[in-house]
């Protein structure tokens, strides 16, 4: 596909589905998972929480400054699809 790429070869898309699927393992999680957090001092369990969204944050920036090819296909947004369409017309 020239000019951009699909949905499914964005490592930002990637990224934030493995953070999803992070999050929702640690809210249903493993009792293992549970009882290690309890053993944490409650400063670290705050310190964690804060953590967590800013690693998220880092790497979608870090992500976002990285790509070169923007996103084509259906999921791209309509303006996208109308200039990849004019410029294959050309």
């Amino acid at each position: 596909m020239e000019g951009g790429k699909r949905w499914f070869q964005s490592k930002t898309i990637w990224f934030n589905g493995f953070m999803l699927l992070s999050a929702i393992v640690g809210v249903l999680g493993s009792p293992e998972l549970l009882d290690f957090v309890e053993l944490l001092p409650e400063s670290w369990r705050a310190w964690l929480l804060a953590v967590i969204p800013f690693l998220l944050v880092i790497g979608n920036v870090i992500l976002r400054l990285v790509t070169r090819e923007p996103i084509v296909g259906k999921v791209a947004a309509p303006e996208e699809e109308d200039e990849q369409a004019e410029a294959e017309n050309k």
